[in-house]
């Protein structure tokens, strides 16, 4: 009969021992991560209901990218961030500048971002004119559903402005979904206009006036 190696055994024993604990371990480690990132998951989706999503998604500034629209029953206009930024009233200003491709003239609309007030537009140009101040608050600092502010004054009446939710669009430059933000100032201003996100505006429309504006491509 063959001899039984105890120690063989034993060692053997062990080793099986050491691999379930490591086994055991190595779950252990691979639960509490899935958890940790659940977790991570969730609270970056509470604090985006109960915050909002970056405003900044939804007004890129980068320059170089033209933004080319079609504008109903007028000319078509281009629109594109200046690589050079200009100090206005204490705030360091982004200019929007917008060329009419029909008569090759231009405007310059001038905006900053504060945590507080938001994005808002503060002056603009003709043709890199004299500045005209003109501070209107575009949208908040933080993106959510339904939120409420005062944007400016249209000549006595306060401009109250809404985001009123998320919305599928069909547009030249793609299926995107945009929100959409309405302003109002009865009986001088109705308003809405559709942000999508890395894009900014793809369509701005004048309920008073019937004017129509829509993105129809971008790019550098």
């Amino acid at each position: 009969m063959a001899e039984i190696d105890i120690d063989k055994m034993l060692e053997q024993n062990e080793k099986k021992d050491k691999a379930k604990k490591a086994k055991s371990w190595m779950m252990t480690l691979v639960i509490a991560g899935c958890g940790a990132a659940v977790l991570a998951i969730a609270g970056i989706i509470i604090t985006m209901l109960i915050i909002g999503e970056p405003g900044s998604s939804f007004f890129p500034t980068t320059p170089g990218i033209k933004y080319v629209y079609n504008k109903k029953g007028k000319n078509p206009e281009e629109r594109s961030f200046l690589d050079k930024k200009e100090n206005l009233y204490g705030y360091v200003c982004s200019v929007l500048n917008i060329t009419d491709k029909g008569s090759y003239t231009t405007r310059q609309e001038y905006y900053c971002v504060d945590k507080e007030k938001g994005y808002a537009r503060l002056a603009y140009s003709f043709n890199h004119g004299p500045k005209e101040k003109d501070i209107f608050v575009i949208m908040p600092y933080n993106i959510k559903d339904g939120k409420q502010w005062n944007a400016g004054m249209v000549k006595d009446k306060v401009v109250k402005a809404v985001i009123v939710g998320r919305e599928k669009m069909t547009t030249p430059a793609g299926e995107l979904e945009a929100i959409r933000v309405e302003y109002k100032a009865a009986p001088y201003m109705d308003e809405v206009i559709w942000y999508a996100k890395d894009l900014g505006v793809v369509k701005e429309q004048n309920n008073l006036t019937a004017d129509e504006t829509s993105l129809i491509s971008s790019g550098e």
